[in-house]
């Protein structure tokens, strides 16, 4: 566990982390802690990483003081209303102090996203922070997370931003599903993504397939959100994917499912954008065609003009 089992210690070590009373009782938050720790904290490292890391804790000081940020956070932040309620015999009731007034509820909400981004953006700081030290850590190497990447065309979050927008290591777990969908669906046929893959996962690429593979990948990534979008809603997040909006009246984010017509309208546009990126693609592999001499028993891929919408 990274963190102490004792409950004074225990309080010492989230205060680096969290405002947290010395006079909290621990244990409402210990096995929430030991339960976030396990969802993401091993789930993220893999069990080998976690465990040189969390036996040895003095020798990995950085390391800990990385994943107590993340697990503190992310633990505040998904049982907010539960660390603020106790079940009495009469039903829940908030936990109040005699001499502390309790927030408002957009207080509690602005709150509640700090917490969500202290702990969700360290989890790519930690990432990042072990794919940096990699030989350090070859322990990583086993992960799911990072062998998840080995050999695909958009093997991390890095390269999927390069056509989006900025996400996070946990957003790009979710649309993992929808990348290959995409590859699988509409890429197949036009590319041999199996060579590609392969010429990736050993590091032997011609110049040829890094000209392919940079102009697949837009395709894929449009054609990815799109398809998530169409399955879960607008806006893609930790969460899932949903739409935003704050009330005037008291400053409350809602996160509500959106209309029918605005999916549909933000799907038709990231498909789009992928046939826009498909007509290059389709130039570059048209050119191969021509200048490539195929035995009559090869397999060739037909282009097609478009992708349905």
């Amino acid at each position: 566990m990274l963190f102490s089992e004792n409950p004074d210690q225990l309080i010492d070590e989230l205060k680096d982390y969290i405002q947290i009373a010395s006079s909290y009782d621990c244990s409402r938050i210990q096995n929430l802690l030991l339960a976030t720790e396990n969802t993401y904290i091993i789930a993220l490292l893999g069990t080998k990483l976690f465990n040189r890391i969390a036996k040895d804790q003095t020798t990995f000081p950085d390391e800990i003081g990385m994943c107590r940020k993340a697990v503190a956070n992310i633990t505040v932040y998904e049982n907010f209303t539960l660390l603020n309620t106790l079940l009495l015999s009469g039903g829940f009731a908030r936990v109040a102090g005699e001499n502390t007034d309790s927030l408002y509820r957009y207080q509690e909400e602005d709150l509640k996203q700090i917490f969500r981004r202290n702990g969700f953006d360290q989890l790519d700081l930690i990432i990042n922070h072990f794919l940096d030290k990699i030989d350090s850590f070859p322990e990583f190497k086993e992960s799911e997370y990072y062998k998840a990447g080995r050999g695909e065309l958009i093997p991390d979050r890095f390269v999927f931003s390069q056509y989006y927008k900025p996400i996070g290591h946990i957003v790009f777990r979710y649309l993992q599903a929808f990348i290959r969908r995409a590859e699988d669906l509409d890429i197949s046929d036009i590319v041999d993504l199996s060579e590609l893959r392969q010429a990736v996962l050993s590091g032997t690429i011609s110049d040829q397939q890094q000209r392919t593979i940079e102009l697949v990948r837009p395709v894929i990534v449009c054609l990815a959100v799109a398809y998530a979008m169409e399955d879960m809603g607008v806006n893609i997040d930790n969460a899932g994917i949903w739409m935003e909006r704050r009330v005037a009246a008291d400053g409350i984010r809602e996160k509500n499912p959106p209309d029918t017509i605005l999916v549909n309208t933000l799907v038709s546009k990231y498909r789009n954008m992928a046939n826009r990126y498909l007509r290059e693609l389709q130039k570059h592999l048209s050119g191969i065609i021509k200048t490539k001499k195929l035995p009559g028993n090869e397999r060739t891929h037909h282009i097609p003009m478009e992708l349905p919408l």
